[in-house]
């Protein structure tokens, strides 16, 4: 999954001036990857992964030719017109359960004859639970891998941009 920005949590055990934390971690990132903001928090600021609540993808079909549009949007409107998307998982232990991500799934369009966009629930927080774009994509739309995702922005639980 490509991603427009990632956000992290780091904690530190001394007193690291930002720029300092921003070059080191430009020092080591991949080739074409950069560090944009770095901003200090203190402790009693609830972390990302409870900051984060919403998530909006787009995902272009590497060869449209290969999917039947029609058929595309029939699932789009099926999806969105139902009360349950139920997807089955492994759990750690191994055992699968089947959960209703209904709710998880925020809005769904198709823009052109080769993207869709979506929101969907990502962090640790509610009872809302969390969804997988490329879980999302592949239950519902391909059964392969003929398809990018790029994940263009996260949002807080009142669809802040984060």
């Amino acid at each position: 999954i490509e991603s427009e920005g990632e956000l992290i949590d780091i904690e530190l055990l001394e007193n690291t001036p930002v720029e300092h934390i921003k070059s080191e971690l430009s020092r080591v990132l991949h080739e074409g990857a950069r560090v944009i903001d770095v901003k200090r928090i203190d402790k009693s600021t609830t972390s990302i992964d409870t900051t984060v609540y919403w998530a909006e993808y787009k995902v272009r079909f590497d060869d449209s030719s290969l999917y039947k549009i029609e058929d595309i949007k029939y699932n789009i409107d099926k999806v969105c017109s139902s009360d349950e998307i139920l997807i089955t998982k492994k759990t750690k232990k191994g055992i699968e359960k089947t959960i209703n991500y209904r709710k998880s799934l925020h809005s769904l369009e198709f823009n052109n004859d080769d993207e869709i966009e979506f929101i969907l629930k990502v962090g640790h927080n509610e009872e809302i639970p969390a969804l997988r774009a490329d879980e999302f994509i592949k239950k519902f739309f391909v059964d392969n891998n003929n398809f990018k995702i790029k994940r263009e922005e996260f949002f807080d639980s009142t669809f802040n941009v984060i």
